[in-house]
């Protein structure tokens, strides 16, 4: 039978609001008994769609069209911010001499490029994502592992 106990990962929000009123992941890990590491990812999921547009928006120091910020942000889906950054400075650095601002077609060639990077690592190990994930294995049981699905 299934248990009743509400799994970590429904606090999500609540955890992200502790943490931001300085309650630490340490002890945060202690009162769900996981890892700091753990809370932290329950904490910052991949950023939405209109936040992505929004860091890209702000990366560009508004040079882009919205049209090409919403077409950049629908193709970086589940790209962390910092793959999000790292996507913008590829394509700054492919353009730097030429131009003064990061063309919108350069963005999305970074961003395909952070997702086949991504995809690569991943092919090496075993199909898994790297890093840390949830496990909804009993209740609130959260572990670390290699699997971020």
């Amino acid at each position: 039978m299934a248990s009743l106990e509400p799994r970590l990962s429904q606090f999500g929000l609540a955890i992200g609001w502790l943490l931001a009123r300085e309650v630490s992941a340490a002890r945060l890990a202690v009162l769900f008994k996981t890892t700091p590491e753990n809370i932290r990812v329950i904490a910052f999921r991949a950023p939405s769609h209109p936040l992505r547009e929004e860091y890209l928006r702000r990366l560009s120091l508004n040079s882009l069209r919205p049209k090409d910020l919403h077409c950049a942000a629908a193709e970086s889906e589940g790209l962390s911010f910092a793959q999000l950054r790292e996507a913008f400075i590829l394509a700054g650095r492919a353009v730097f001499g030429r131009e003064l601002t990061v063309p919108p077609g350069e963005l999305i060639s970074g961003i395909r490029l952070v997702r086949s990077d991504r995809a690569q690592i991943r092919l090496g190990s075993e199909g898994r994502n790297p890093g840390f994930s949830i496990q909804h294995d009993e209740g609130m049981a959260v572990s670390k592992s290699n699997d971020s699905r």
